[in-house]
Order: C-alpha cells, then structure tokens, then sequence
C-alpha cells in the first residue's frame, strides 16, 4: 500500500490493489470530525471524487451546478412541449453515441436513449397531457409504440408507471392494452446477462412485481367496462406466458400470475385510493373528495377528469375526520379551496363566502394533514389568511352587495413598496365562449402553449403580479397555476372561462363566470397558495344574450373583495362591473391597486371609466382586455401624458409587458396636504374625501386589525 497525502490536510489517498487491479481509498481526517474516534473512507470504485487544487480553476464545479440548476429550473415552469406536440421531434430523448467530432456523420456509432432525458420529458408530458385534448396527443400514442421496443422497455422499467399513467390521462386505454402485452412479453423474453446479477436473483419476478405495481396504480385512474375488458385481456395473457414448466417455473413465484387476477387487481386498485396513494398530481379534485366505495366496473369513471367524478363527490368531505394513519402527501391549501369552490359551482349554489371559505380551509388543512392534539395543533394552524368582513368601514354601504377584505401574510420581511406588475396580450376567441356552451370546450396544445408562455416568461422576469384578460383560463387548469405560482411565489389574477354546471330545475344548467385570485405566501419553510374566487356581479347585456341563447341561465355573484398581498391592498372587477359607479368607488382610499380583467369592445367607454377611476380612487389600475380590442394597460394617478405606464393592442403572439409601481411613492404623496401636493407634482392631488386615517393605518401596517376575522370563532 502506497499512501497519497492531498495539500488541504482534509482528505488521505490511498491506493489499494485488489486481484491485480489498483483503486483508491479516500479517507477524511479525524481533525476535520466532531468525533474523533470515527473513519469515514470513500471508495473510488463506487463514488467518484474530484479534487479541486487551491488557485486551480473551478470550471467543471461551476458548470456541473449550471447544469443542476438548469434541471430543476424547467420544473418550476410550465412544461414546453413544442418540438415533441407539434413537430414529433424527439431528439431530446436521444442521445448519439460518436467516437470523434460531433459534426461528422461518420463519427456516429449509435443512438440511444437518454434515461435522465426520457425522465424529465415523461414529467413533463404527464402534466400536461391532463390539460390539453388535441390529435397532436395521438400522433405521441402511436409514435412511443415504435419507440419502446422489447429492449427499450427492459431498459427503462422504471419509466413504465409514467407511461401507462400518460395514456390513461389521453384516455387511450387500447394503447395501454398493447402497451401492457409487450411489457409481459419483454419480460418473458428477457435474457440476463452473465455476471449482472448475484446466483439465484429472481430478476423476472422483480420486474413483474414493478410491472403490477404500475398497472394497479395507473388504473386506479380508471374504472368501467372497457378498463374491466383490459384486466382480462392481461390477465388472460399473463396466464399464456408465464405459466409453463420448466426455466419459467423457476422463473416465477406461484403468485406471479394469480395477482393479476381481476378481483385481486380490484382490490390493490381501490387500495391504492384509499391510501391517497394514487398520483395527485393527474387528479383535478384531490381523492379524498371522492366516494371511493363507489368505484366499480359498473359505471365508466374517469378519476383524471372533473366531469366524470361530479357524481362521486362527497358532501362536506372537508368536514369529517380523516381515516389515513400515514400520510404520502400534504394536502395543500390550494387544494382545498379549489375542491371547495367547484363542490358549490357543481352544486348550482353561491360560492363560499371569503371568511368562511377561509375559516374551512384553515379547519381542513388540520384536519387532513396533522391529526394532533389540542395542545400542539397550533404549531401547524394556517394563521397566514385572515378574512373578514368591512362594512362599518366602508364610506358607502349597499345593502344588495357583500363587502369583504383578505389578508394574506407572506412571511416575514416579504412585504413590498415596490411592485413589479405585468399584464398579458393576449387574445379572447367567441368561438371558444360558444363552444363551451355546446359542450365543446377547447382544450388545444395551442392554447394552453400561449398560457405557457407567458406563464414562464413572468417567472423568469421575477415579476410579483400577472394579470390575464376575463374569461381566458378554464376552470381545470387551475390547480396546476396555483402550484406553479406557490412555488415560484407569483401572484396571478386571471378570468375563468365561463363554466356550465347542471343546476336543479334549469333545463340546460347554470353558467358560472369567475376570476380566480391565486396569492403565494410561506408558512413555515412551505410555499403555498391561497386561491380566491371572484363570482361575477354584472353581466354585459350581450353575454346575457349569449347564455340565454344556448338555454343556460347565468348565476350571478354579490360579493367584492378586498385583498392585501405584500402590504399592496387592491380590489378585482370582472368587465362591466366597472360601469357601476358605486361598485368601483367603494374602496376608494382603501385601494393602492384596481385590478379588471376585461373581454371588452366597447374600449372608448371603458378607457374613460378607468381614466376616471384612476383619479377618483387616486391608484394605480391595471386593466386586461382581449389584445385585439385592446387598451391593455397599467395606469397611474398623474397627468395624461405620464398617465399610462403600459398600453398596448394586437399582435398575433402572446406575450407579457412589465412595469414597476412605487406603492410607498404613492402613500408618501397622498399623506401631504394638498397644498403640498401642488407643489411636488409627482402625482395628482388627491380626491375630496379622501381618508387620511385609512390611509395612515396602510401606512403603519394596522389597517388588516380593522378586518372583522371571524375565521377562528
């Protein structure tokens, strides 16, 4: 033995010969450990070290963390999925294999799978094959038949589960089914290679137990005569293949075939969602909103879509006690909310009030995730939320309207003067707004790619708060935002496209139109979201007609809300709510920001309803509107000429434009008198009016105390 000592006096190398053959064993030194009696060694033949000398460059460390970050990166965003949807490009899941310059064609040697690739692109896939209903998805089911060949398939066993969840979420169980014979004839064929594995390793019984897991999993998703059909036809194959005399004897336990009997595979089915151990991320409503008991291949359910489980929605699930003993997943508040909302829209009835929706979410959040006692329940209550009504503080009162105010705490030291705001330009299409009142609701790569981008583009712009027009994203996409927005903590006020509901004693049903409030916050080291539904006041005449017309009756909202997110306090108005006078003046004072989303042609109107507002509220306004109407734009209480931060129309690509508001420029302004004011020109003089005491309680953080929080009573 030859020792190597390195100059850092950290590490010891030595070097070891085992069956003529040298390695290196790495040992730290003791001085370096709290315990000086412990030995830590490192092994070369299964770590690989590299050592860095001092003053030496660290290109390779640099780049190896630029590579990482790259990685995790492209999952905070919204998958991009271009060249593979609209192009059936799939070179990033392959890899060349060349011996010299990668410019010549004769240096090539092979093609093979990127596995790390193949990964990342199945994640990928699978989030948004949930989303998106398009042809492009079945030219990707045909094309990933003659990718995963027999050998592919062995290769990449762990990528099985990924692949059969992607089909049934494209409800293409025939493509599931043929997936699922070559998966048993791969493993029947399967050979292993001499000296891979230990004597006796039951290889063929390992990747059968990995291939019923998958299946279970997957087809807890799906229940009904076809899935029925399926489970027959696999097990009818599995019996042909794998019981035999002989090698497959030995092969196989005797209860390799019997698990996937039909009721034995019913049975791990139902346990898989009893477990909460389906995957939750391809589900709309979490499991724990369903009735479980009445999965059955009686009725087709498809668990991946919110029409199909309406019926198996549990009543106020949100209120009985949770059965599970171990938790695979923390069931997010944004979960909870969104379940909560649609349990009301399916329902035909009003939405939630804002206190209350908040007090339940608060209760459940305990309820399904901590089953603690009293005495420590509070380490983990959701006291970042606080809602509450402020009709005594209003300088008006109606008495036909709801008046609320929503406080979200983001953490400590996360409030904001300065607000980075953006608006997208993007356009509203009719034909999507009547295709939803057929039946037909577009669900486009093209659509949800446009969303993509500007999605991505405002997380890597660093921007706080995105605005979108009315009536833009559906209702299912919602979940998936508010995770995204959670993790990259980014505020977004988006229009929901109009949403049909049955409704008792309508012919049709009822049309609900919603904007969604998505605000992220952290709680103790988590990144969560509180999501906010907007329920709208006033209809336009034409939507009325619209609505009217295809035999739905239009549910109407009565309530506004007041948030404060990052110390910035700002109201949401759908369209023409904006032409009621005493709508829009309400929070007048209370307001720092008046954000509308809009799907607008009358835009002269509109313009000068905002043009106004802006003085009169004495904010800033942020105004979405369809990009080929147009008047999109980020206003500011000050002279027309400086009045409009932002303001654009048209363009055939979607896109965001981004401003920064100074929130503190503003209140520092309005504190003055207006003697004061005149003289500093900055902004506009304030309105008559105009609160000093609202304003002052903004100013020194107190105005949340004024909220009349019945959340914890």
């Amino acid at each position: 033995m030859k020792r190597f000592l390195c100059d850092t006096g950290v590490l010891k190398r030595e070097r070891k010969t085992k069956n003529n053959k040298a390695h290196y064993l790495y040992r730290i030194s003791k001085d370096t450990l709290d315990c000086g009696d412990s030995d830590v060694t490192i092994q070369d033949q299964k770590v690989k070290m590299f050592y860095f000398q001092s003053g030496a460059t660290k290109a390779l460390l640099t780049c190896f963390q630029s590579k990482i970050w790259d990685n995790v990166s492209e999952f905070r965003l919204l998958p991009d999925l271009d060249t593979i949807i609209k192009h059936r490009d799939y070179s990033e899941i392959f890899q060349l294999k060349n011996e010299d310059s990668i410019n010549k064609l004769r240096s090539v040697t092979g093609i093979e799978l990127d596995k790390f690739a193949l990964s990342k692109f199945l994640g990928k896939y699978r989030k948004v094959g949930g989303l998106i209903e398009s042809r492009e998805e079945d030219a990707f089911s045909e094309d990933a038949l003659m990718i995963f060949d027999e050998r592919t398939l062995i290769e990449n066993y762990t990528a099985w589960e990924r692949l059969l969840e992607i089909f049934i979420v494209n409800h293409r169980l025939d493509i599931v089914e043929k997936l699922a014979l070559r998966i048993i004839s791969a493993i029947d064929r399967y050979t292993v290679p001499e000296g891979m594995c230990a004597a006796n390793t039951a290889t063929h019984k390992a990747l059968v137990d990995t291939f019923h897991a998958a299946l279970c999993r997957t087809l807890a998703l799906v229940w009904g005569e076809e899935c029925s059909r399926l489970i027959n036809r696999v097990y009818d194959k599995i019996q042909n293949t794998l019981t035999d005399a002989g090698e497959k004897a030995v092969r196989y336990a005797p209860n390799s075939v019997l698990m996937f009997a039909p009721n034995q595979m019913n049975t791990a089915r139902k346990a898989y969602c009893r477990t909460r151990m389906v995957n939750k991320y391809v589900l709309p409503l979490a499991i724990d909103c369903v009735d479980i008991l009445q999965l059955s291949d009686a009725e087709n359910i498809e668990l991946c879509s919110l029409t199909s489980i309406r019926q198996l929605i549990i009543e106020c699930w949100y209120e009985r006690p949770t059965q599970y003993r171990y938790y695979p997943y923390m069931f997010l508040p944004q979960d909870i909310s969104f379940a909560m909302v649609y349990e009301a829209t399916f329902t035909g009835q009003d939405l939630p009030q804002p206190d209350e929706l908040v007090k339940q979410v608060r209760e459940a959040f305990i309820r399904l995730n901590y089953p603690l006692t009293d005495e420590n329940r509070s380490v983990f209550e959701l006291d970042n939320i606080k809602s509450g009504s402020i009709d005594g503080f209003l300088a008006q009162s109606n008495e036909k309207r709801n008046y609320f105010a929503t406080y979200v705490d983001c953490g400590k030291g996360a409030n904001k003067s300065k607000l980075r705001v953006a608006i997208g330009n993007a356009a509203l299409k009719v034909d999507d707004f009547h295709a939803v009142l057929d039946g037909k609701p577009n669900r486009s790569y093209l659509r949800y790619s446009d969303l993509r981008s500007m999605i991505d583009t405002a997380i890597i712009e660093k921007v706080d708060l995105l605005v979108l027009p009315e009536s833009y994203v559906p209702l299912e996409w919602i979940p998936i935002l508010s995770r995204v927005c959670a993790n990259n903590q980014l505020a977004l006020v988006t229009g929901v496209e109009h949403t049909v509901v049955p409704v008792a004693g309508v012919s049709k049903g009822g049309v609900y139109n919603l904007t969604a409030i998505i605000l992220p916050y952290d709680k103790n080291g988590n990144s969560f979201s509180h999501v906010a539904f907007h329920h709208k006041v006033e209809y336009s005449p034409k939507e009325l007609e619209i609505i009217k017309g295809y035999r739905y009756t239009p549910k109407m909202g009565k309530t506004y809300q007041l948030f404060c997110w990052k110390d910035v306090w700002f109201p949401v108005y759908c369209c023409y709510e904006l032409t009621s006078i005493r709508d829009r003046s309400v929070f007048q004072t209370y307001a720092d920001l008046v954000v509308a989303v809009e799907w607008n042609q009358d835009v002269p109107y509109f313009g000068n309803i905002v043009e106004s507002l802006v003085r009169d509220l004495h904010c800033y306004c942020i105004q979405a509107n369809s990009s080929d109407y147009g008047d999109s734009r980020v206003m500011r209480p000050v002279d027309t000429i400086r009045r409009d931060v932002i303001k654009t129309k048209g363009g055939q690509n979607t896109c965001i434009l981004w401003e920064e508001i100074d929130i503190k420029a503003l209140r520092d302004f309005q504190v003055k008198s207006l003697e004061m004011q005149d003289i500093d020109k900055s902004f506009k003089q304030t309105p008559p009016d105009f609160d000093q005491d609202i304003l002052a309680k903004k100013r020194n953080g107190t105005l949340k105390d004024l909220i009349k929080d019945t959340v914890g009573k």
